[in-house]
C-alpha cells in the first residue's frame, strides 16, 4: 500500500488570496501561438445579487476552448449563481463574452452553452429519450422538426452515459443518479462550445462519478470545449480540471492550479475547518478535512431503540 505523502505549501506567488487583486484565471498560461487566441469564454467583474444581497461579487475569470475550469468553495459561496449568470438564467453586472461577443440573452445561450443544474426540474409526460431531444431544440428552425440525424445523436449520448434501456421511461420515474445523467445527455446533445456543470455528479455513485467526468473530459478533447464545473470533492475537482478558482463570499480568493489552491492554509481559511493536503499515489493533490475534536472507539457503533443485540 502506497502512502500518501504530505505536501509542502507551495509559494502562493501565482495565486490570489483574500486581501490580494483577485487574478483571472489564464493570467499566467504560458505564451505562445496556441496561447494567443482569444478565449472562449471571459468575464471581467461580474457580480450578482439578489435583491440587495450581492452573491456574486466582481469576479473576472478567462476560459480558452479546450480548457477545464474547476469552480471550487464552501456552500454560499456564490458558485451555483455564478454559473447560472454564464448560462444566462440570472442577471448580472459586469461583461461575459461568448466568443469575443456580449453574452446576455437566453437565445446565445440555448446556442452556445450548455448548462446542468444541480437539480433540475423534469417534465412530467416525457420518456428519456424525448426530454435528451429538447438538447437540439435550438438547433431547429422555425417549425423546424428534429431530423433522424438528431436522433441517431441522442441514442450515441444515452448509449455512452448508460442511459440506453431507459430511452422509453418516463423521465420523472428516474433514480436521481439516472436524471442527472439525463439532463447532462441533454446538454451534450445541445452540441455547445460551453459546457457549464453544476454539481453533474452529486447523485452518482463512486463508478458513474468517474465515468460521467472522464467522458466529459473525452469530449472536451475531441470538441474542444471550454468546460466549467462547480465540484464540492475537491480532489476529484484537481484530478479533472486544469485550473481551479476558489469563491468566497462570492468573490474570487484564489485561483491557478491545484498545487497552488489545495494548500492547508488556504482551504482552512476559506472553509472554516483545519484541513490537510496530501499527495496521493499517482502524484496528485489529495484534500483531507481533520476532525476538530471528539474520539470514537473502533468498537463503537450507532444503535436504534430495540436493536442492541
Amino acid at each position: 500500500m502506497t502512502d500518501l505523502k504530505p505536501v509542502d505549501d507551495p509559494e502562493l506567488s501565482g495565486t490570489s488570496v483574500a486581501g490580494e487583486r483577485p487574478q483571472t484565471v489564464g493570467d499566467d498560461r504560458p505564451s505562445g501561438p496556441a496561447q494567443q487566441r482569444s478565449p472562449l469564454l471571459e468575464l471581467v467583474n461580474v457580480s450578482v445579487a439578489y435583491g440587495k444581497t450581492r452573491v456574486v461579487d466582481d469576479v473576472s475569470v478567462a476560459v480558452h476552448a479546450g480548457e477545464w475550469l474547476g469552480v471550487i468553495g464552501p456552500n454560499g459561496a456564490g458558485k451555483s449563481s455564478l454559473l447560472k449568470a454564464i448560462a444566462g438564467i440570472l442577471r448580472f453586472d459586469g461583461s461575459i463574452m461568448v466568443g469575443g461577443e456580449e453574452h446576455g440573452r437566453r437565445s446565445t445561450a440555448a446556442r452556445r452553452i450548455g448548462y446542468v443544474a444541480q437539480k433540475p426540474t423534469l417534465p412530467p409526460g416525457m420518456t428519456t429519450a424525448e426530454y435528451v431531444l429538447l438538447g437540439r431544440t435550438a438547433h431547429l428552425g422555425w417549425m423546424g422538426s428534429e431530423s433522424a440525424a438528431d436522433r441517431t445523436l441522442v441514442a450515441d449520448v444515452l448509449e455512452r452515459l448508460e442511459l440506453d434501456p431507459m430511452a422509453g421511461r418516463d423521465i420523472t420515474k428516474l433514480s436521481g443518479g439516472e436524471a442527472q445523467r439525463a439532463t447532462l445527455a441533454r446538454a451534450l446533445v445541445q452540441e455547445a462550445e460551453i459546457l457549464i456543470l453544476d454539481e453533474p455528479t452529486s447523485a452518482l455513485d463512486l463508478a458513474h462519478q468517474i465515468s460521467v467526468l472522464e467522458l466529459i473530459d473525452e469530449l472536451r478533447v475531441e470538441r474542444n470545449l471550454a468546460v466549467v464545473t462547480a465540484l464540492h470533492d475537491l480532489t476529484t475537482a484537481s484530478r479533472f480540471a486544469d485550473r481551479l478558482m476558489l469563491l468566497a463570499n462570492g468573490g474570487s480568493v484564489a485561483a491557478g492550479l491545484a498545487a497552488e489552491v489545495l494548500t492547508g492554509p488556504v482551504l482552512s481559511r476559506h472553509y472554516g475547518t483545519p484541513v490537510s493536503v496530501v499527495e496521493g499515489p499517482d502524484g496528485g493533490v489529495v484534500v483531507l478535512p481533520l476532525r476538530t475534536g471528539g474520539t470514537r472507539s473502533t468498537d463503537e457503533r450507532t444503535t436504534t431503540p430495540g436493536d442492541e443485540s
